[in-house]
């Protein structure tokens, strides 16, 4: 065989075999594959389950273990170290915590203590706490239930003082600032303590043993140098005074307050300037009450001499009180020494911008009276501007106090125009008096606005229908105001009918009767 022939013929085999390979491959796939694949389905779970139980545990766990093992502990470490941040910040917060329950048991404690000063500086006995002073005394009261009284302090015993004190319990008040007194040195302290166990024992009206108290105080501190110990001997005396007042001992009490002058005087401290400006206006009330009246406008025209341009909020209240008592004396006994209207046009001028409760409460006051005054001297044109200026000065206000003036003003006016009406009708004027009549109506019903079922009002409200000629509209009215008091309006509305007598007034006699 050549060469040539021998090379075909060995790829011709060589083709053969790949051909016979290939087909033998494609036999295999198509029929040995799946039925390899079929017996593995039916078999092969069966020997893996008995590989494991065999020999797979160990190896599993070596798996898991080489896989999992440096993945737990990275994140224990992780936990660790997250643990003890939050463990630190913990700490943090703890601390903060305690920091804060520090500064609020300080803030407490600091707000007892001012308030056992603001107390027993500015606070009467038997006057209530303001609202503010009764939450420290209130919240003070509350922590004390987990204390025992054994372990209580100087400021525990006088707040429960105070707190019972203003519950009107005066015994039980005296026994605390006794207690509080006996658990401190410091004599300003014991002085707070002993003054308001007088001013207690004065409410119990045993007045001797809170003189003799008032005395102690006066007499154990009467050298002191310091404002602190002088103010509570001026206070000592000024309770002692008052104290004498409730005994009705009134020269007495007029010669310990000429004591307080005598001695603090001169003082510049606002709380003894307070004081001293107090003993005066209680020197005038006892004055008034022995009828030396002469004498007590001139105290209380010293008042205001001394303390005129005082700016301390507590003095300027007694300057415009003084002034209120001194327009209410000359009124009350028709003094011709100085015109009333004066002092009343004095307390606006020195108080009318004040924002103060207590002093818009004394110049509504002032107005009340001026325009009433007025109203008495037939000025009617003059007591109408007055209202509009109450209306227009507090008009708005909303303390009770000032409201109950605002409607008494309008109420009051009102009526002084309705005498001054009925004067013109009797003269003759009967046009001119039914429109001062609408004007009284107006007031009148300006009045009603604060309180609609006010007797007394409702009264001159109908009243004044009835003389415009309106039956209709004032017999209602009449009838509801007596039905709220009874009889005792009949007796007030007859008398208003006899004055300056008009036509109407004799049928609108036997209309109050009959009803």
């Amino acid at each position: 065989m050549t060469v040539t022939a021998i090379y075909f013929s060995f790829n011709a085999k060589r083709e053969a075999v790949l051909q016979a390979k290939k087909a033998a491959s494609d036999e295999i796939n198509k029929k040995a594959i799946p039925m390899v694949e079929d017996w593995i389905r039916k078999n092969g779970e069966s020997l893996l389950i008995d590989w494991i139980n065999k020999n797979g545990p160990p190896l599993l766990v070596e798996k898991i273990d080489s896989t999992l093992k440096p993945e737990t502990q990275k994140a224990i470490e992780e936990i660790k170290s997250t643990a003890n941040e939050l463990l630190n910040d913990l700490k943090e917060e703890k601390n903060k915590t305690k920091g804060l329950i520090d500064e609020l048991e300080q803030f407490r404690k600091d707000q007892v203590a001012k308030f056992t000063e603001m107390y027993t500086r500015y606070v009467e006995i038997d006057k209530p706490l303001s609202e503010k002073a009764r939450q420290i005394v209130d919240g003070v009261a509350n922590d004390l239930k987990s204390k025992a009284p054994k372990e209580y302090t100087y400021d525990d015993w006088f707040v429960l003082g105070v707190e019972a004190s203003d519950s009107q319990k005066f015994e039980i008040a005296a026994d605390h600032f006794t207690k509080s007194a006996e658990l401190t040195n410091s004599p300003v302290r014991q002085a707070q303590a002993l003054i308001n166990k007088g001013g207690c024992l004065g409410a119990l009206q045993r007045g001797e043993e809170a003189i003799a108290i008032f005395e102690a105080v006066a007499q154990r501190f009467s050298d002191a140098t310091g404002p602190l110990l002088r103010e509570m001997v001026a206070k000592a005396l000024v309770n002692k005074g008052l104290t004498f007042r409730a005994l009705k001992r009134h020269v007495e009490a007029i010669v310990v307050y000429d004591g307080v002058v005598h001695r603090f005087s001169e003082a510049t401290e606002p709380e003894l300037r307070e004081l001293v400006a107090s003993a005066l206006l209680y020197k005038g009330i006892e004055l008034n009450i022995l009828e030396r009246v002469e004498d007590e406008i001139a105290v209380y025209n010293e008042v205001v001499q001394r303390f005129g341009d005082a700016i301390e909020p507590e003095v300027r209240e007694i300057v415009a009180s003084a002034l209120q008592l001194k327009g209410l004396t000359i009124s009350i006994r028709a003094l011709r020494s100085e015109d009333v209207i004066d002092v009343y046009d004095e307390i606006v001028r020195r108080f009318g911008e004040a924002t103060e409760p207590k002093l818009r409460e004394i110049v509504a006051w002032a107005l009340k009276d001026k325009g009433k005054t007025l109203g008495s001297r037939n000025r009617n044109d003059e007591a109408i501007t007055v209202d509009k200026e109450v209306a227009r000065r507090f008009g708005e206000a909303t303390d009770p106090a000032v409201m109950e003036i605002v409607e008494q003003t309008h109420n009051g006016i009102g009526c002084s125009l309705l005498m001054n009406a009925k004067v013109i009708w009797w003269r003759g004027d009967e046009e001119a008096a039914r429109k001062l009549l609408t004007t009284s109506l107006e007031m009148i019903e300006l009045a009603l606005e604060y309180r609609p079922d006010e007797p007394r009002y409702l009264a001159n409200q109908g009243y004044v229908y009835y003389l415009l000629g309106k039956p209709e509209k004032a017999l209602p009215i009449l009838t509801k105001a007596i039905a709220l008091v009874g009889k005792d309006m009949r007796q007030e509305l007859i008398p208003d009918a006899c004055v300056y007598p008009v036509p109407q007034d004799e049928e609108f006699k036997k209309i109050i009767e009959g009803i």
